[in-house]
């Protein structure tokens, strides 16, 4: 029985190695939306799956005004974040095409005085995903 168990978990673990280094990307795009990135994808040798996770990597630079309570807007601060946010995608006959967004990042820290900062604009750079145990970078 432990023969079997042992040949078992081996063909297993060898069909997972083969099918992790069988991922091909078709397509990969980003569109930087303000505040969000919208990652666009088309990933195709997944194998007999309904869904898998996605990893979305990414560096981000947001701008945050803050107001103090007279009204007056401090300079902007900027918060620099290297970042991954995961999503669960679909996968249909071993492919996954579809596209997410992230969520907007929150604040950077306002100086003493002022209240909660929004954030005006992101900046992504470095975008790159992780699926079905490969990275893809966004060119």
């Amino acid at each position: 029985m432990k023969i079997i168990l042992s040949s078992v978990i081996a063909l297993v673990a060898l069909f997972s190695a083969i099918t992790a280094q069988s991922q091909v990307l078709k397509s990969l795009t980003t569109t930087d939306q303000g505040n969000t990135l919208e990652v666009c994808f088309d990933v195709a040798g997944l194998g007999n799956v309904t869904q898998t996770k996605l990893v979305v990597n990414f560096t981000s630079v947001s701008t945050t005004e803050c107001t103090n309570k007279g009204g007056n807007v401090a300079p902007a601060q900027t918060k620099t974040v290297s970042g991954s946010q995961e999503f669960m995608v679909a996968v249909r006959n071993g492919r996954a095409v579809d596209c997410v967004v992230t969520t907007e990042p929150t604040p950077g820290k306002c100086p003493g005085g002022f209240s909660g900062g929004t954030v005006t604009d992101v900046t992504f750079s470095n975008a790159s995903i992780s699926i079905g145990g490969k990275t893809f970078t966004a060119q």
